[in-house]
């Protein structure tokens, strides 16, 4: 069949791999016809899919159209479950080798759970027994022999901010860490280091209203569709600006043409939205973006008003360009796996444009030279004078719904909420404002949790949602790690696979409710840095109460059995009585959320810092200039009878969830979480046909059995897997030195598997 045919024909329906966005619809209506009036009040309230972050079914960044979205359609189920029943969870044996899925449709966690070391499951407990038995394991292990994790997905500030108090306050530790930072922390880090503020700096108008949008190493019709009916209407109402750069190594079909739902012409026409695509090699992310900024400097294409900029606002190009000197274009194009000519083609586009946003995901960011890889897209930005202005900038895409604030509310082991390093004079600040003394020095992120709970140095961990077993490299590792943890304490909305693993002592699960059952109002905040308010669309679910109430009541319980450790005011640590007063709390201590105690009520919202950052130079660099970065690119080179093979997010997938309804990946056409995606010549050289069972092994002793997947999408020599299923392939330990956030990249050699079924 012709290409023009399946891409033009109605809906796409004839088109291979693309969402089925109509169809999504109607079974979502199928699948809750008994409750449709709950699926309004869900629709009309917040969404816990992405941090792009809407309110009800109205759009924040075009008001007057409606939106839909896939993924928040999915959610739905989710969101109103029925209570399981606690006999299920008696006996764990009957649930072994259950998928993820099929534990969270189980059912809603109705009362708290304890497991014993060698019982055959769970015993339902009381709220106040469940209370006890947490203050009691808190009074035991405080300091460095606990620590404190939190997802993103359904995790609100308020919630962020009294969990990171709780842990430095109750626990006395630093030892907290959110999954945010499993994402982006080596975003903040390059953001930080180089303009002195960690978060994106622009607004998502931008992605309509920019000239050229360059995205790297992110496919953002799966994981944030929203954002991709902004560029549609961008191209649609403005003569097909932005202009789109693909820059990455997996030609991904999503942003060749999406069919956008909440667009009638494009939902039955599509948009064409890759207008170049930019085929990087792995890990050749710096080699490339050198490349582009060698051009513009050596090719003179860097006009007056480019100049104006690096001399008036920044510090360290000419050192910068004397480095790129010593970097020959042969060098450059084998670190990169792309010729001298596209690189001169893509820095001649941007020179000439007046406009242009660099928009980046986790395949910048999960590498071990991750902070290096955003560092080379703000070096462009810098070259080209794009801070400081409207429709242009810097946009590291977030993925879950608040993530955003996880960071910013100072869920991060190296700083306090707002962003402030964790030292002696902010210690004594924060011990000061939380009447409670507070650890002065900086504690573990989360790969490091894991590596000192299984050396048996932190003895309890207390979890509000997530799932590490799942979502961490080398999953045989993180098992075995917390089969040896003492004490573990979870606070969450259902089951899933690390809550099955038996406990080196006691296990207790606390259940809480979803935010869309909470009463008080509370806020969330999006990736461009957008705080809104919202209250629950729901009942209140049963007994169960707000995270933060179940926290504020463990730290009454623990204060009451405990001595006073220093002579403050005898308050009760986390003593809030309504989220009003939380956020009093956030708008004292959070420089950037001052304001926020008057989101007190839906609907209200505010931006941190304006529609865009830097618009005075760069306050919080030391000399107020932003600051340019030499890198060096990392050799490329794939050793002779290896493949590099890179994680992928998508099909259904959302954290460690699996999605209920697609039966294939929509973008690849998958029909097994364990295809292993390799370019055709590769499988055929190797002799492998489609669904062939191959093994993938590591140098570090990791390995993954899966089936081949040709797709010519993917480049010769390069894999993907699917995330989390082939975590076990990526190996433990290995960071990007300045996040501390893992690696899910790593070079292995493919063996088949004679006469095996996967």
């Amino acid at each position: 069949m012709p290409a023009w045919l399946s891409e033009h024909f109605p809906f796409g329906l004839l088109y291979p791999n693309k969402p089925r966005h109509i169809l999504s619809i109607l079974e979502t209506l199928r699948d809750n016809l008994d409750g449709w009036h709950n699926v309004w009040r869900v629709l009309n309230g917040p969404c816990n899919g992405c941090a792009v972050q809407t309110d009800g079914l109205r759009d924040n960044v075009l008001p007057h159209s409606p939106h839909f979205c896939s993924v928040r359609l999915s959610l739905i189920e989710e969101v109103l479950r029925r209570d399981l029943d606690p006999a299920v969870l008696a006996d764990l044996s009957k649930l072994r080798g259950v998928s993820n899925t099929r534990l969270e449709r189980l059912g809603r966690l109705p009362v708290p759970l304890l497991r014993r070391r060698g019982a055959a499951g769970f015993q339902a407990i009381g709220f106040d027994q469940a209370y006890d038995l947490a203050a009691e394991w808190l009074r035991r292990f405080r300091g460095d022999e606990c620590g404190f994790f939190t997802t993103s997905k359904g995790i609100n500030n308020e919630e962020f901010y009294v969990f990171e108090q709780f842990a430095r306050v109750v626990g006395r530790t630093n030892n907290v860490d959110s999954c945010a930072r499993q994402c982006h922390a080596a975003s903040v880090a390059a953001l930080k280091a180089t303009l002195g503020v960690g978060a994106s700096t622009g607004s998502l108008s931008d992605f309509m209203e920019t000239d050229v949008l360059v995205l790297a190493g992110t496919n953002l019709a799966n994981n944030q569709p929203l954002t991709v009916r902004y560029i549609e209407h961008g191209r649609r109402t403005r003569g097909g600006k932005p202009y789109v750069i693909v820059v990455n190594p997996y030609r991904e079909r999503g942003l060749e043409r999406y069919w956008v739902p909440s667009s009638p012409r494009s939902a039955i026409f599509g948009t064409k939205l890759c207008d170049q695509f930019v085929p990087v090699r792995t890990g050749g992310d710096v080699a490339f973006f050198n490349g582009v900024l060698k051009v513009l400097i050596e090719d003179g294409l860097l006009a007056a008003r480019h100049r104006h900029f690096i001399s008036e606002r920044t510090t360290g190009f000419d050192e910068l360009s004397a480095a790129l000197r010593a970097q020959s274009f042969e060098q450059l194009e084998s670190a990169s796996g792309v010729a001298r000519q596209m690189m001169s083609e893509v820095a001649r586009r941007l020179a000439a444009s007046e406009n242009i946003l660099f928009v980046w995901g986790m395949g910048l960011t999960q590498h071990r030279a991750g902070t290096d890889n955003v560092k080379a897209v703000i070096n462009l930005a810098l070259a080209l004078g794009q801070l400081g202005k409207p429709k242009a900038g810097l946009a590291a895409l977030r993925g879950q719904s608040s993530v955003q604030a996880a960071g910013e509310c100072g869920v991060a082991p190296n700083i306090f909420p707002g962003g402030a390093p964790i030292n002696a004079e902010t210690a004594a600040r924060f011990s000061e404002w939380w009447s409670h003394p507070v650890p002065d020095r900086p504690g573990l992120a989360t790969g490091p949790m894991i590596e000192a709970v299984d050396a048996g140095n932190i003895k309890l961990l207390m979890c509000l949602g997530g799932n590490l077993h799942d979502t961490m490299p080398e999953r045989a590792f993180v098992r075995r790690a917390l089969e040896r943890l003492p004490f573990r304490i979870r606070l969450d909305v259902m089951m899933n696979h690390e809550a099955l693993i038996e406990p080196g002592e006691a296990l207790l699960i606390l259940p809480v409710r979803n935010w869309y059952e909470w009463s008080s109002v509370f806020t969330t905040t999006s990736t461009d840095r957008t705080i809104r308010a919202f209250r629950g669309a729901l009942t209140a679910h049963r007994d169960l109460r707000e995270s933060w109430q179940a926290l504020t009541e463990i730290a009454r319980r623990v204060a009451q059995a405990s001595p006073p450790a220093v002579a403050h005011p005898a308050s009760a640590p986390l003593s809030y009585a309504n989220t009003d007063e939380i956020r009093r709390a956030m708008s004292r201590t959070i420089p950037m959320y001052s304001g926020i105690d008057a989101l007190d009520a839906p609907h209200k919202q505010m931006q941190w810092g304006g529609r865009f950052l830097c618009a005075d130079d760069f306050p919080a660099m030391p000399d107020g200039r932003a600051r340019f970065s030499l890198l060096t690119p990392a050799n490329g080179a794939i050793p002779e009878g290896a493949f590099m093979v890179s994680s992928r997010r998508g099909w259904g997938q959302w954290n460690s969830q699996h999605l209920p309804h697609p039966k294939k990946d929509s973008f690849t056409g998958a029909r097994s979480r364990r295809a292993i995606l390799m370019h055709p010549a590769d499988a055929q050289r190797l002799g492998l046909s489609r669904g062939a069972p191959i093994e993938l092994r590591s140098p570090h002793g990791t390995s993954y059995a899966g089936i081949c997947w040709p797709d010519a999408a993917q480049q010769t020599r390069h894999l993907q897997v699917f995330w989390p299923a082939a975590n076990d392939l990526f190996p433990r330990g290995i960071y990007d030195p300045a996040s501390m956030e893992p690696d899910y990249n790593v070079l292995v050699t493919v063996k088949p598997i004679a006469g095996s079924k996967t």
